[in-house]
């Protein structure tokens, strides 16, 4: 589960989805965690709302 710290201009959604197609995080993950840092140039962060430990 990810949490957007912000949303971004209607324009930028298709760059966006880009930017998103086959991002993955290695375990363990925290809450708190930056998964992508700026979005495709949007300063928009995704963060980990959930708790992975080592698998």
């Amino acid at each position: 589960m990810v949490y957007i710290r912000r949303m971004t201009a209607k324009t930028k959604v298709r760059a966006c989805v880009q930017a998103l197609k086959g991002v993955t995080a290695e375990a363990p993950v925290q809450i708190g965690d930056v998964i992508l840092a700026d979005m495709a140039e949007t300063d928009v962060d995704i963060i980990a709302t959930k708790e992975i430990s080592e698998i």
